[in-house]
């Protein structure tokens, strides 16, 4: 909610495929008007579909097979980053499975890094949304180190002391 807060009219924005992303979007005010979408999300493209101030745009690429979590549907390489070097957006809003103040932001799956990364370089600038369990873990894939990303929208589990980590390493922190 606190991310989808930060959405003003007229804004184009990216959310990448997860469960985080999927919250935000379905906590996007009724009243904005003019937004364009840009997702990799399944799920995402068919919670915004009735909401009649946004334009969704689906990235396209393979579906990946959504294993346990039936709500994370997400499109990958290949051609999942082609729309993505033609579009940009005022901001990249994105999820992931850890968050380290060395190691930067990971994810799980290294193909679904990859269309992160691609995200980010379409995006002005770009905004991770991790609970706080993610806080400390690192993943297999890089998506992006924490200079990379402008905030980290979290909640409040976390001790203050690794909000301090991540600042000193170069990110803003929320706790919402």
């Amino acid at each position: 909610a606190a991310a989808a807060a930060k959405v003003r009219d007229g804004e184009t924005i990216i959310l990448d495929a997860g469960t985080t992303t999927l919250a935000m979007a379905m906590a996007l005010p009724e009243a904005l008007t003019d937004v364009m979408v840009i997702t990799s999300s399944l799920d995402i493209a068919i919670e915004l579909e009735e909401h009649r101030g946004i334009t969704v745009v689906v990235t396209g690429g393979t579906l990946k097979k959504s294993g346990r979590k039936k709500r994370s549907r997400s499109l990958i390489p290949p051609l999942a980053g082609l729309l993505l070097e033609n579009l940009h957006a005022d901001c990249a809003y994105l999820c992931c499975a850890g968050v380290d103040a060395a190691r930067g932001f990971t994810n799980a799956h290294p193909e679904e890094a990859e269309v992160k990364r691609a995200m980010i370089a379409s995006a002005r600038q770009s905004v991770m949304l991790a609970d706080h369990g993610k806080i400390g873990h690192v993943a297999g894939a890089r998506i992006a180190p924490i200079r990379g990303i402008v905030a980290l929208i979290t909640d409040r589990g976390a001790p203050a002391a690794d909000d301090a980590a991540l600042e000193a390493a170069g990110v803003y922190v929320t706790r919402a």
